[in-house]
Order: structure tokens, then C-alpha cells, then sequence
């Protein structure tokens, strides 16, 4: 196990700036780092409209963000993105989705569910799916009601971009093209190889992974199904999807595992395993292997939108 190069000198420079692990700064600290080091990067590309929304009200209010990138998208993409369940906002994630909106052709909702420990389980999962419904009512607005609709994470969007699905297949709807998993956490178990094996614990490792789940999940309910989705008794009949990992991440064997899972509950998978990468590097701006797999994502997702016009 050999890191890519790109990825030593991204892990070089954050030991020369200091940044210390989340578990060892907390929540507050870590949260205005990490939005310095995003106010620091380019922003993304122009879009054809933007929209702003607000869902829900008093401490159950959470900020929307629609990017559509051309007056006839193709897809329609709800982006939940990562942070451990505590770090993370739209603002953090604007640039990668208009990336991402502009190379796939879809427009790109941000949600910025409620964070942990100040909201604790289950109460990103409440906000991801309404976000999911609020995107559903919407998307006449945002390009047509007839466009393909895909959730979408990374990390601990991942996770819930998981969940919802499960919930929209057992609800009755809205009805899922696909789900983008990248690096998902699946499984509060900490306990796979990759969580426990000293090449892997680059950017997260598993004592943040405790910490996080600590503060999102503290009790024996971070082992339910809409907490680690993996648990699902029964993850048949959803929509197919592509999962990506990355050999130096704590997640990564959790990430196999999962599209394990779901291939074996019948359900169309991708599996991309990029070798010699860290965790975070599909969103990081800076990375040429970031810039490859973004690519990659958006042709999945014309691929989608291609093959249900068809």
C-alpha cells in the first residue's frame, strides 16, 4: 500500500500548517478551520440559476441551495455532504457542486442538514429526507418533474444519501434513479480492517470515527438501520448505484463491504476503488486524482439521464 504522491504532499502540508485532528480541537475549532481553508479556494463555476430556499422552521430550519446549470438539465442530483455528522455546510460545498452540476448537465441541491452534538441522531436523517421531498416538489422548477432523481454524499452524506433512499423505496417515493456513495460510513462497528490498519488513518482515522460517532450517536442507536445502513435488513429493490473508496481510507473496507451488500440484495452497483488515495479526495479542489473522479461521477450521471430518455 503505496500512497500517491499527489496525496503525501496534501498530508506533508497539513502536518507543516499544524491541523490537528477534530477529536483532539472539537467541534468549534475544527468547524472554523475548516471554513477558512474553504473561504481560501476558488470558487466553482457560473450556473445558469441558483436558487436559495430555507426548509422547516425554528431549530428544525436548514438552508437549501439549488444549482442548475443550464435551462434543460438532465438529472436532478440532491448533494448531502460529509463531515462526520458535525462539520460541513453548503457554503463549504458550493464550488465542488457547481463543478459537478456543470460537468454532469444536472442540477445540484445542497442541503445543510442539522449537525451534531447540538442535533444528534435522528436528526440528520429527518432533514435529508425532507430535503429529499422539498427537491421532489420542486423540480419542475428546477428543470423538469420528469428528470431522473439521484441522492448523492460523501462520507457521512453518503450515509445519509443511503438512508434516504431506503426510506423513499418504503415510503412510496419519490422514485430514485441512483445514489452516488462516496466513502460512505455505513456501519458504527469500527471494526474492519481498513479502520484498524496504520496506512489508513491519513486525514480521518478511527479515533475520529469514535469521536464523530460519539457526538452523533452516543448510545447503542448508532447501531440502527437508519444510523448505520449497512444494518439494513433488507436492501433489495433500490436504486442502482455507484460507490466510490479510497485505498488509504478508514472507510474503505466498510465502502466494499456495503456494495457487497447491495449486489447481493440484487441491486446494480459500480465499485470504484482508487488506489493510493486518502480520505476527502474526491472534494478536494487542489487534487488532480479529485479532478478524475469528479469527471467520473458526472459521466455516471449522464449515463443515468442518457439511459432513462432512452
Amino acid at each position: 500500500m503505496t500512497l500517491d504522491p499527489e496525496a503525501s504532499v496534501l498530508l506533508d502540508a497539513m502536518r507543516r500548517a499544524g491541523i490537528a485532528a477534530v477529536e483532539e480541537v472539537g467541534a468549534d475549532a475544527a468547524r472554523a478551520a475548516s471554513a477558512a481553508i474553504k473561504a481560501a479556494a476558488p470558487p466553482g463555476p457560473a450556473v445558469h440559476r441558483v436558487v436559495d430556499d430555507v426548509v422547516g422552521e425554528g431549530v428544525e430550519r436548514f438552508r437549501i441551495r439549488a444549482l442548475v446549470p443550464s435551462e434543460r438539465p438532465v438529472a436532478t442530483v440532491l448533494y448531502l455532504h460529509g463531515g462526520g455528522f458535525v462539520l460541513g455546510d453548503i457554503d463549504g460545498s458550493d464550488a465542488f457542486a457547481r463543478e459537478l452540476a456543470t460537468a454532469s448537465g444536472a442540477t445540484v441541491v445542497l442541503a445543510e442538514y442539522r449537525k451534531a452534538p447540538g442535533h444528534r441522531y435522528p436528526a440528520a436523517v429527518e432533514d435529508a429526507w425532507r430535503a429529499l421531498g422539498w427537491v421532489d416538489a420542486h423540480r419542475g422548477g428546477l428543470g423538469g418533474a420528469a428528470l431522473p432523481l439521484v441522492v448523492a454524499g460523501d462520507s457521512a452524506g453518503g450515509n445519509l444519501a443511503l438512508v434516504t433512499a431506503v426510506r423513499a423505496r418504503d415510503r412510496g417515493g419519490p422514485a430514485l434513479a441512483g445514489m452516488i456513495l462516496v466513502y460512505p460510513v455505513a456501519d458504527a462497528g469500527l471494526d474492519t480492517a481498513s479502520m484498524a490498519d496504520p496506512e489508513c488513518q491519513h486525514v480521518i482515522s478511527r479515533s475520529t470515527m469514535r469521536w464523530f460517532w460519539d457526538q452523533y450517536a452516543p448510545g447503542p442507536e448508532r447501531f440502527e438501520p437508519e444510523a448505520s445502513p449497512a444494518r439494513t435488513p433488507d436492501l433489495g429493490r433500490l436504486p442502482e448505484a455507484l460507490v466510490v473508496v479510497a485505498e488509504h481510507d478508514p472507510l474503505r473496507d466498510e465502502g466494499i463491504a456495503l456494495a457487497g451488500l447491495l449486489r447481493d440484495a440484487g441491486v446494480r452497483v459500480r465499485l470504484r476503488h482508487r488506489e493510493g488515495m486518502i480520505h476527502g479526495y474526491v472534494t478536494n479542489p487542489a487534487m488532480r486524482a479529485g479532478a478524475e473522479e469528479r469527471r467520473g461521477i458526472a459521466a455516471w450521471i449522464r449515463e443515468i439521464a442518457s439511459r432513462m430518455a432512452s
